[in-house]
């Protein structure tokens, strides 16, 4: 809960005494370690501490992959969160690389209407957003939007997320009715769940002005 609310440094002291506990407990190669590994570098990755949140995530991948309890699914949900963090340093072509592998992995082992898919393929979807690939961005931000709609409901936290993602994909192409309505019910859906100052309730607000800004300015 301490990540979620956006309080990192508190997060990250009880993320660390986790780790070093599981350490201690399970062993340094134990698929216990790799998720406070994982969870660890969120933490990192958040603070913008990249090469101390690269080398915990691809300890945690590796772990994953090569561990008597090898598991394909937690190898994927480390993998996309690996490529969020190159997508975030410009890495793009890395990012793109995993992201792909960790959505062909959770098709196969979760199905394509499954939560966690629908957060692979938001996040891919957000790639080529940035990159100008539009046309690739709309169908994965809205398949990941349909997903969570429909096996999380319009309350969740990552369909809020969705939300917005498409929505800043309306505003890129230019198409401010769409993206003012989708950012307005994001905004007042995130307020259910996030403090008013917390990082998310500050991006939709400052996302869904400007794109209300550029509407009454056409």
């Amino acid at each position: 809960m301490l990540f979620e609310r956006g309080r990192y440094t508190e997060a990250e002291s009880f993320y660390s005494r986790t780790l070093a506990l599981h350490r201690q407990i399970y062993g340094p190669t134990h698929l216990e370690t790799a998720k406070s590994l994982n969870n660890l570098a969120e933490v990192y990755r958040e603070q913008h501490r990249f090469p101390l949140a690269e080398q915990l995530m691809l300890e945690a991948i590796r772990i994953a992959k090569n561990s008597n309890g090898s598991d394909e699914l937690l190898s994927a949900k480390f993998q996309n969160n690996l490529a969020v963090l190159y997508k975030q340093q410009g890495r793009n072509s890395n990012a793109e690389v995993l992201f792909k592998s960790a959505l062909d992995s959770e098709t196969k082992t979760l199905g394509y209407e499954n939560p966690q898919t629908a957060i692979t393929m938001r996040n891919l979807g957000e790639l080529y957003r940035v990159q100008g690939s539009y046309e690739r961005a709309e169908w994965l931000l809205s398949e990941a939007l349909r997903i969570d709609c429909k096996t999380l409901g319009k309350n969740h936290s990552d369909t809020i997320i969705s939300m917005n993602n498409l929505a800043r994909l309306y505003e890129n192409k230019g198409q401010f009715r769409e993206s003012v309505e989708l950012y307005k019910e994001a905004y007042q859906l995130s307020k259910n769940h996030f403090s008013d100052n917390h990082p998310t309730v500050v991006a939709i607000k400052e996302n869904w002005s400007h794109s209300l800004k550029m509407l009454k300015e056409r």
